[in-house]
């Protein structure tokens, strides 16, 4: 059995984030996943915040993800209700 300073469990975003972050700072990391590959069906995930973007960029890994994607333009502004219209909750 080979032993590793850290083990994370889940290779999901908040696993592969740490496991990036622990891996920069030089410490042996393992990942433990219990699906066979990356492939998620009925993934949730809509895109990525600007802020998510910042921190990749950081990492210098940002542009890696930006090249699989789309961009979308998206801007919301005042709460759900009112962007269906009502005036509910307007000051």
């Amino acid at each position: 059995m080979t032993e590793h300073a850290v083990v994370i469990v889940g290779g999901g975003p908040a696993g592969m984030m740490l496991a990036a972050e622990l891996a920069l700072a030089k410490v042996d990391v393992a990942i433990v996943e219990r699906r066979p590959d990356h492939v998620l069906v009925g993934s949730r995930a809509g895109g990525f915040h600007s802020r998510t973007i910042e921190v990749l960029d950081q990492r210098g890994v940002a542009d890696r993800f930006l090249a699989e994607g789309q961009v979308a333009q998206v801007a919301t502004f005042g709460t759900p209700s009112c962007r269906r219209g009502s005036t509910t909750g307007v000051r």
